[in-house]
C-alpha cells in the first residue's frame, strides 16, 4: 500500500544518514528506476523526508518542495562529437569586471599542461567529452561538476575536467567537483585524489586539492559503509 511504501523509502533513507553522517551530502537520484512516475515522485518526497540533502526529480521540488540538486548525464556527455561550435564559447570574469575570454580555447591550453604532467598524449582525452564539459562550464560556471566515467577516467575524464576546471580558475570560477558513477568507486576516488593534489601543487591552484568527488551506481548500506 502507500504507506509501506512511503515508510520503506523513509526508513532506508535513515538508515544511510546514520552510515554516511550528519555531513555528507546525500541525493537521491533513483527516478529512473522508480516503479512509475507516482512511485518516483513518493520516492523522491520520502527520501528527503528519511534525511537526505535533495533530489535530481524537479517535479518534486516543484510540487514537494524537495530540494533539486544534480549534475550533468551520461546521455549529454556522449551527445557531443567534438566538432560542435558554442554560439558564445566566451565568458566573463566571475568579478564582473574584464574581458570576456574564449573559454574553450584557454581549456585546450590547459589540456596541453595537464597532459604533460599526467604523462598522456594530448589526443588522448576524448574531444566529445571535452565539448560537453565546455557547453555545461559556459551555462553554470559557478557550478560545474564534471562526470567522469563515460570514457575512461583517469585517460580522458580527469584531464578533460582539469583542463576546464583550471580554465575557470583563471576566470574566478571555483568547479563544485567530480562524480564517478561506475567501477570500484573507493578506489577511483582515491586515485582521483591523488592526482588532484598533485595538480594542485603543479599549477598552484590550492582550491583543486580540496574539491568534491560525489559517487553514485547502486550505493547501498554495505557499499556506502566501505566509502
Amino acid at each position: 500500500c502507500l504507506v509501506s511504501y512511503a515508510s520503506l523509502i523513509a526508513t532506508n533513507a535513515a538508515r544511510l544518514r546514520l552510515i554516511a553522517g550528519p555531513k555528507k551530502r546525500l541525493l537521491e537520484m533513483g527516478l529512473r528506476r522508480a516503479q512509475g512516475p507516482d512511485g518516483g515522485l513518493t520516492a523522491s518526497t520520502y527520501s528527503y523526508l528519511g534525511g537526505f540533502d535533495g533530489s535530481s526529480n524537479v517535479l518534486a521540488g516543484q510540487l514537494r518542495g524537495v530540494p533539486v540538486a544534480g549534475t550533468l548525464a551520461h546521455s549529454f556527455i556522449t551527445s557531443f562529437l567534438g566538432t560542435e561550435v558554442p554560439p558564445d564559447p566566451t565568458l566573463a570574469p566571475a568579478a564582473g569586471q574584464g574581458p570576456r575570454v574564449d573559454l574553450a580555447a584557454r581549456a585546450e591550453a590547459w589540456l596541453d599542461r595537464v597532459c604533460a604532467h599526467l604523462g598522456l598524449g594530448v589526443r588522448e582525452p576524448h574531444r566529445g567529452e571535452r565539448a560537453a564539459f565546455v557547453a555545461y562550464a559556459l551555462a553554470f560556471p559557478r557550478a560545474f561538476q564534471g562526470l567522469l566515467d563515460t570514457y575512461s577516467v583517469q585517460r580522458s575524464g580527469v584531464p578533460n575536467f582539469l583542463a576546464v576546471a583550471l580554465a575557470l580558475g583563471e576566470l574566478g570560477y571555483r568547479a563544485v567537483g567530480v562524480r564517478l558513477d561506475s567501477g570500484d568507486l573507493l578506489q577511483q576516488a582515491q586515485e582521483i585524489r591523488r592526482v588532484f593534489r598533485t595538480v594542485s601543487v603543479q599549477f598552484q591552484t590550492p582550491w583543486l586539492e580540496s574539491i568534491s568527488i560525489a559517487v553514485s551506481n547502486n550505493i547501498g548500506e554495505e557499499e556506502l559503509a566501505r566509502l
